[in-house]
């Protein structure tokens, strides 16, 4: 195409695309999980319960409480952050090492310091 647009029929351009949209799917599902995890650490504290959308309670009296509750969502987003490395690695082979969400994605997949 010569008008500047990404041409779809392109197989490569298609599996760019396909991968974008797993992405944002993915960076969505984990932050999901971020939220709960910290909605249950800020929930812990004597006396304090966690609330659950079905009406039920469960009690958090203590930092240990609330590793055993968040555990789920804990593996849950550790599978994410797997299923993002391997994104990220399929992203460099199709040599989309220079747009700006696998740059994010690189950069947020790297080690604390």
């Amino acid at each position: 195409m010569t008008d500047g647009s990404t041409d779809l029929k392109d197989p490569k351009e298609q599996e760019r695309q396909q991968l974008l949209a797993r992405l944002e799917s993915l960076s969505q599902e984990g932050q999901k999980y971020v939220d709960e995890i910290q909605r249950i650490a800020e929930a812990a504290g004597p006396d304090h319960v966690l609330g659950h959308q079905d009406g039920s309670i469960t009690p958090i009296e203590d930092k240990d409480d609330a590793m055993v509750i968040s555990m789920k969502p804990r593996q849950d987003l550790h599978r994410v952050i797997e299923q993002l490395r391997e994104l990220h690695k399929a992203a460099l082979v199709l040599e989309m090492s220079d747009h700006p969400s696998i740059i994010q994605l690189g950069e947020a997949l790297q080690p604390a310091a």
